[in-house]
Order: structure tokens, then sequence, then C-alpha cells
């Protein structure tokens, strides 16, 4: 996977959950990845969770080519962690087949928000099949956060020493959406099974949650076609937790509630279609 900066201005697209934003002299790269078995649902399109793994993957060549190691190992050198704080995954119809050869481009800027407040990022990741089909697309807005014994320390004043990348202004986020008046639908408990290293729980784990209140909702059998997520408040294993599902313009909005206050640890808006085999 090789790593160029690109000229040409680049566009996140729009979701369907209003994700939209402007990318301009992006640090880029491209390669190619097989699609695992696993990889795919019933309806032939790609699952939500490889878009992690493929993530992960193009990550791995941002941290080694910005900062010449990898993740964890800079994070605890420099006394900082990467905080998500939006995520953005559509998913397109299929068909889409195990064994399939796709690319996988990503595009992340660095710089600062408006204030120059928080330090951060974007980042964009396409999947696209060999026919130019667009399979998938993951859009992610992060923050660098001090970390120290006590865990996280408020937001960094500028960004970590070591980093070779050019900075530049951020653009302006989608607002999250107003918290519900709604119940809860239904409920759970985290587990180790949803954390990391950072002795929280995972910004993915979140998704899964929320696709899992879904189905208690009702909604198993529906094509999640995207899901935006806020990042509120951190959880860990063993809180107790609310999801409260109510419809909304885009389709349905998931708020994962913390049970003993209230407090809404992450609100997910997610554009949904019929059932396969009604679409």
């Amino acid at each position: 996977m090789a790593a160029r900066p690109d000229d040409r201005p680049r566009r996140a697209g729009a979701h369907e959950t209003g994700i939209d934003r402007p990318m301009t002299r992006p640090l880029s790269f491209t390669d190619t990845a097989v699609i695992a078995y696993e990889a795919v649902d019933q309806d032939r399109r790609l699952k939500p969770s490889h878009m992690m793994r493929l993530f992960d993957a193009a990550a791995q060549h941002w941290w080694t080519t910005v900062t010449v190691m990898g993740r964890h190992e800079f994070c605890e050198r420099a006394g900082v962690r990467v905080f998500m704080s939006q995520l953005g995954i559509a998913i397109a119809d299929g068909p889409v087949l195990p064994g399939d050869q796709v690319t996988v481009r990503m595009d992340s800027i660095a710089g600062a928000d408006a204030g120059g407040r928080r330090y951060g990022g974007d980042d964009l990741v396409t999947v696209t099949a060999a026919d130019g089909r667009e399979l998938a697309r993951w859009t992610g807005r992060w923050w660098w956060l001090n970390w120290g014994d006590g865990g996280p320390q408020g937001f960094t004043a500028a960004p970590p020493a070591g980093l070779s990348v050019v900075m530049t202004d951020l653009p302006v986020p989608p607002a999250p959406p107003r918290p519900s008046a709604g119940a809860p639908s239904s409920s759970f408990t985290w587990s180790a099974r949803d954390t990391d290293v950072n002795d929280h729980v995972y910004f993915l784990a979140y998704r899964e949650r929320a696709e899992n209140a879904l189905a208690e909702f009702g909604a198993a059998t529906a094509r999640v076609r995207a899901i935006e997520c806020f990042y509120r408040r951190p959880c860990v294993a063993g809180q107790a937790m609310h999801a409260v599902v109510t419809p909304v313009d885009v389709g349905l909005l998931v708020e994962l509630r913390h049970a003993a206050t209230g407090a809404v640890a992450a609100s997910l808006t997610c554009a949904v279609g019929p059932p396969a085999d009604e679409g």
C-alpha cells in the first residue's frame, strides 16, 4: 500500500445520514483486498464489521507513514490517545461475494477545529468492486486526547510531537441529533468483549449494540444502509445500559443511555431499507 499526497479535492459523498465533507490534499493510500467468507451477509452486502478490518489495515499504513511506528507505540510514547467523536458507515446494495477482489482507498486529513481548540483529523475509506461499484464507505472524525495514569485528561493543546503530516483546518461536522424523550426498548450490559486496551468500550461496539436494539425493536431483517454515530460519554465493561429506538426522518434513531443516570452515551442515526425480498 503506497502513500501519496493527492492534489485533487476529495469529497466524502452524501451518506443517507448527511455526511458530506470536502477533503483538500489528503494523505492517501490505496490497496487491494480479498473479501472473506464471513464478511458478506445474507443480502450479499458487505458487513459493517468487516469495514473495520479494512479500515485497520489502511490505518496501519497511516501510522507508520506519519509517525514511523504503530498506533499503540506512538500513543504510549506521546501520552495521548485517539478519541473517535463521530463515525459514519454506508453500505451499498450488492452483490459482493466471498473471494471477490476489491480496492480499498483511505484519504486522511489532520488539523484543528475552527476555534483551534481541538486537534485531530478526518478519515474517509471507500471500498470499490472490480467493476467500479462502490460497496461501502466509512467516514470518521477523531481528536487527540492527553492520557495519564488516571485515563483521559482533556484535549491536547497542540498536535503531538513527532507527526509528519500537513495540518489543515478541519471542516465543520454534522451536528448530533437532539436527545429524544423515548422510553427504553431494550437493555444490556457492556462486557469485556466490547472493550479495547484503553479500558473502555470500543467505538464499533456501540454500532453492534445499536443493531441489536433495532432487532429488538422489530427491524431485524431491515437493511441498514447507513449508520452515523455520535459519541457523547465513555462506557466501561459492567455498566448497565438502555437502548431507546425512535423513528426519525432518515430512519431510526438509537440512543444508548446509561441505565443509572439516563445520560446518552452515544446517538446513532440509522437509514434503513426494506428486507431484500421486498426491495
